[in-house]
């Protein structure tokens, strides 16, 4: 594995172990981020699917954005950060007892700016991130969690650790 900073053609070697699962357990719920494998092909997709658990014995309605959990990227390998975007209509899901709801991973690119290291969106590694074939190198994706309780207003919000895999 090698690293490049901002753009440049200085590579290191990437110390990071693949991980390919992380969870966090509230009372009420439990949530993993999952990688299906540590290592994919070049041109193979890759996927990930985060899962929100009830672990009560009742229905629990959630409010949340676009989605509960917003998920970014970094690709190690160039030392470059992508964010997420999040539509921000407030939407309610029922989840009910002992169900779980998932959502799989998909590339949003998330912004960039001028001041930002490199330039990835003047390739074709965006649009080939888009259809979920990242182009070689090591890859974070990391799951942060936020919705509310719709019927007590209570707000749960966490950083998973994140999951960690190679295109190789």
């Amino acid at each position: 594995n090698t690293e490049t900073t901002g753009g440049t053609n200085e590579e290191k070697p990437s110390s990071i172990t693949n991980t390919i699962s992380a969870q966090y357990e509230f009372d009420e719920f439990s949530v993993e981020i999952k990688s299906a494998k540590e290592v994919y092909e070049h041109g193979e997709p890759v996927d990930v699917k985060v899962t929100l658990h009830n672990k009560t014995e009742q229905t629990i309605v959630i409010g949340h954005a676009g989605s509960w959990v917003g998920l970014a990227t970094t690709d190690l390998t160039r030392n470059y950060q992508y964010g997420y975007a999040m539509i921000e209509p407030y939407i309610v899901t029922s989840i009910k007892p002992g169900e779980s709801i998932s959502e799989t991973y998909s590339f949003s690119g998330g912004s960039y700016s001028d001041d930002m290291p490199g330039n990835p969106y003047k390739n074709k590694d965006m649009e080939k991130m888009g259809t979920l074939k990242f182009p070689k190198g090591q890859y974070e994706i990391t799951a942060y969690v936020d919705f509310w309780i719709d019927k007590t207003g209570q707000k749960f919000s966490t950083q998973l650790p994140p999951i960690v895999f190679e295109v190789k």
